[in-house]
């Protein structure tokens, strides 16, 4: 890691930090095919090759496979975001005394470095509610979906694939959107762990949930695992 990340991670080990995790996080954890997880081209290029089409845009081709067969819709998303093995950062970065954990990925690489490490956590998605937070885990709040809490009759509706649906919309305005603003708004420090092209959709997600810009957050690039 280097010295400027180091001392972002101190700073949110001095008070209240808040982590949101975006495309990047999650890059470097492995899935069982042994493959690196997908970033939403990847995903976007095994919907066509189902497909045998071109599509350009991810939630067209979503769901043109979706309405061919929901089964092998269900299967290629649970299929590329299932983690077996995450990284050595994964885990330091999960060691931090974060209160809470806002995430726009699928996976379960942040539940996975947490039981390596022996952190009690637990996971929610927009499905629960705040009230549901329970004392003594660190919460993980997937906004757009879990891959362990998908099912078949209802992941079209539970996996957001669409940041500009009226599903998205839902979650931004509804009561997660209310906890983290809140979150933010009261946080020493709150982290972003993202990709660079991923500062743009989280600039309209946080407009749509009216997220205030005066705290201090810092966003942090993708991390390299040594060998």
């Amino acid at each position: 890691m280097s010295n400027e990340f180091k001392d972002i991670l101190q700073k949110a080990s001095q008070g209240k930090a808040i982590l949101f995790c975006g495309a990047g996080a999650s890059l470097d954890s492995i899935g069982f095919d042994c493959e690196e997880l997908p970033a939403a081209s990847p995903l976007l290029g095994k919907f066509n090759a189902y497909l045998g089409k071109n599509f350009s845009k991810l939630p067209i081709a979503a769901a043109k496979v979706a309405d061919s067969s929901i089964q092998d819709y269900y299967r290629i998303i649970t299929d590329c975001f299932k983690v077996q093995a995450v990284s050595d950062d994964m885990q330091s970065i999960m060691s931090y005394p974060w209160s809470r954990v806002y995430s726009t990925n699928y996976d379960d690489s942040i539940e996975i470095a947490c039981e390596q490490i022996g952190k009690p956590k637990q996971t929610l998605t927009a499905a629960d509610k705040p009230s549901d937070i329970l004392a003594g885990k660190l919460p993980i709040i997937h906004l757009h979906g879990f891959v362990n809490h998908f099912r078949i009759d209802t992941i079209r509706q539970d996996c957001i694939l669409d940041y500009n649906s009226n599903i998205a919309n839902e979650v931004y305005q509804g009561p997660w959107a209310t906890e983290l603003k809140n979150d933010m708004s009261t946080a020493d420090i709150v982290v972003f762990w993202v990709t660079h092209c991923m500062i743009r959709k989280l600039r309209n997600l946080f407009c749509k949930a009216e997220i205030p810009k005066r705290r201090y957050s810092s966003s942090i690039p993708r991390l390299k695992t040594k060998n």
